[in-house]
């Protein structure tokens, strides 16, 4: 089922399924230090919502957060709720046009402040974790720099599926669908490569599966097209 998934997925793209791999080691391995964080950007009944759900289970519940890239910004409580988190799953890019200062810091590595509800005072630290937005479509940014769109690695998911089957889901609290049967073998497939080899994978942007997207969606590389060609 997994192997069919991955096929639908990435139509049965060998650098794709490469990608997902590599990025899922990193999950395991608790292993973030690529300044990097992966976009899965797509219409509906693509497989985006499965990929985000395994990628939650390999990593532990209890290690993982849900947030959204304007709460991330905007909420000055927010960040609070990363500490001790291997995993920061986000939604809803499609819909925020703001400022991503914060984000860019989280990516980066960087210090940020965090503030803790119904208690006096911030704190600093550096969140040090994967990231994983899950969207309709691509992040915009007006970094100007480049050095969030640098970090970032876009996963397009293309191949809308007519009748999708419901193939991981939390429903009840209870984990259905026959991905779950599936984890350990899924866990021994990523376990089996290379932590060094995916690191290095992952940071080289050659490897970005939406590069041409990362292009249409960088302001500088825009203005070039406007104004030079």
């Amino acid at each position: 089922c997994w192997d069919q998934y991955l096929e639908s997925f990435t139509g049965n793209n060998p650098q794709k399924i490469k990608f997902i791999r590599s990025w899922f080691c990193l999950l395991i391995h608790s292993y973030p230090n690529t300044q990097t964080f992966l976009c899965v950007v797509g219409p509906g009944m693509t497989g985006k919502s499965v990929l985000g759900n395994v990628a939650t289970l390999l990593t532990g519940e209890h290690r993982t957060v849900y947030s959204s890239v304007k709460s991330v910004n905007n909420n000055m409580f927010e960040t609070s709720l990363f500490l001790n988190k291997s995993l920061l799953q986000m939604s809803d890019a499609e819909h925020y046009k703001g400022d991503l200062s914060i984000l860019k810091a989280l990516t980066g590595g960087d210090g940020i402040a965090a503030r803790v509800k119904h208690t006096q005072g911030n704190f600093d630290y550096r969140f040090q974790e994967n990231i994983l937005i899950v969207s309709n479509y691509t992040l915009a940014t007006t970094d100007v720099s480049g050095g969030l769109s640098r970090r970032m690695r876009i996963l397009p998911a293309e191949n809308v599926i007519s009748k999708p089957k419901l193939l991981i889901n939390k429903k009840n609290n209870i984990w259905e669908g026959p991905l779950v049967k599936e984890l350990p073998a899924i866990f021994n497939w990523v376990y089996e490569s290379s932590l060094e080899d995916s690191t290095e994978f992952i940071r080289d942007p050659a490897n970005n599966p939406g590069h041409s997207l990362m292009e249409m969606n960088n302001p500088l590389a825009i203005w070039a097209q406007e104004s030079l060609c």
